[in-house]
């Protein structure tokens, strides 16, 4: 099934979402193998803009000329490079723009002044040839550096960081230490005069687990601490935590069944009571088949279900209550070629709550979707149109109110 361009729209919107983030955070960004992943899908289909329009409904009929309402740009290696958002009279009211290098790391991020057309803020990040960060530089309109950060790495571990603010005043610092084969941090943040107003020691093993973590509070005083412990697996088997008297206030056991691939989750209170209880059961290929909840006194409480087809797309899912009745089922329907055609889902006494329909040309392609309510009453329908290469050119969207319709467009490059 051919989504190719469907996910580059959905990134689309997800990019214009996070653009605020400005720089990947050093400790590991865990959206970035996402990003990189569907850069590399626009870049293959040669994606270059998605433009959306809106149209207003008069009388059953989309207006002529739409309004813009965004716009974004992809560079040569599919990622998002240029942002653009417009309002009810057409003009910009937001305006970014990116550049990634060719890991897909963030080197320089620019938001610009709507009124002035000149820069309004600007961000530079540097990198070792590992990919990790090595400093951060933020400026604001005048090209005053109002933040930087500056990292250093031992073997591509990062084990020293320090944040500076306007003036270049240290805001907050992290050292680190190798010891024992553990790796601990002392991190510190401070208050316009210098004084240390947050303090924290975290120790990790060399694979990055958390092993503990203590707090101090302004005076300098231990406050609250957790404690992890991991299995011979790295799989981490309980989590404590205490308050500054030493005293343990709750913990988290996580238990592994081995013959039936299962998770059991239990939470405690200081008094050693069960506050919280479930267990997962998983198959070999690591789906979630089956998830139980328990009540305090160990009885099940409410319990979901989920089947999967052979591609490991979820075809039913179903939640029950402690009376083994149904408060909740999604079904998906495939046709013959395994496109999901049909989508169902039933709320409490098995009554059907929601619809929706989607049709594929010859190609797989999402030619068009549709979503009803309870009632039949449609709500949503979008249409695709793709070109003789199979991209995706234009998706339409209209609402159940059908006073707007909403269109993107999509440019490839030649």
């Amino acid at each position: 099934m051919k989504k190719l361009l469907l996910a580059a729209i959905f990134f689309a919107f997800g990019l214009s979402i996070n653009a605020n983030a400005q720089y990947d955070d050093p400790y590991g960004d865990s959206d970035k193998d996402y990003f990189i992943k569907e850069a590399k899908s626009i870049k293959e289909s040669g994606l270059l803009s998605v433009t959306g329009y809106e149209y207003k409904i008069i009388n059953g009929k989309a207006e002529d000329k739409g309004l813009k309402r965004y716009f974004y740009r992809y560079d040569e290696n599919g990622y998002l490079s240029e942002s653009q958002y417009f309002n009810d009279e057409g003009k910009i009211d937001y305006w970014y723009k990116e550049k990634r290098n060719a890991k897909g790391d963030v080197v320089e991020y620019i938001s610009y002044n709507i009124s002035t057309g000149k820069i309004d803020s600007k961000t530079i990040n540097k990198y070792d040839d590992s990919g990790n960060i090595l400093e951060n530089i933020s400026y604001n309109n005048n090209n005053d550096v109002v933040y930087r950060s500056v990292y250093e790495y031992e073997n591509g571990i990062l084990m020293n960081s320090y944040n500076y603010g306007e003036n270049n005043v240290l805001t907050s610092k992290e050292i680190s230490r190798i010891e024992d084969g553990k790796i601990i941090s002392d991190y510190e943040s401070y208050d316009e005069f210098g004084k240390t107003v947050y303090r924290t020691i975290t120790t990790k093993d060399m694979k990055g687990n958390y092993l503990e973590t203590q707090s101090f509070n302004e005076n300098g005083v231990p406050d609250y601490k957790t404690i992890n412990k991991y299995d011979s697996q790295d799989r981490i088997i309980e989590s404590s935590s205490f308050n500054s008297n030493g005293i343990r206030t709750y913990f988290t056991k996580y238990i592994y069944g081995v013959s039936d691939n299962s998770i059991e989750i239990i939470d405690y209170d200081s008094a050693n009571t069960i506050t919280y209880r479930n267990k997962n059961f998983y198959d070999k290929d690591t789906n979630l088949l089956e998830t139980i909840y328990y009540s305090n006194d160990g009885k099940i409480d409410s319990r979901s279900t989920y089947s999967y087809d052979d591609k490991k797309n979820i075809i039913e899912q179903a939640n029950y209550n402690s009376n083994g009745e149904i408060v909740y089922k999604y079904v998906n329907i495939p046709d013959s070629r395994g496109n999901f055609i049909e989508s169902l889902t039933y709320g409490e006494n098995g009554k059907l709550s929601s619809r929706t329909t989607n049709k594929y040309d010859e190609n797989n392609n999402l030619i068009e979707y549709k979503s009803y309510d309870e009632n039949g009453k449609l709500i949503i329908e979008e249409l695709y149109k793709y070109d003789d290469k199979k991209n995706e050119i234009e998706r339409t969207f209209k609402t159940e109110e059908e006073t707007i319709l909403n269109k993107s467009v999509n440019e490839y490059r030649k």
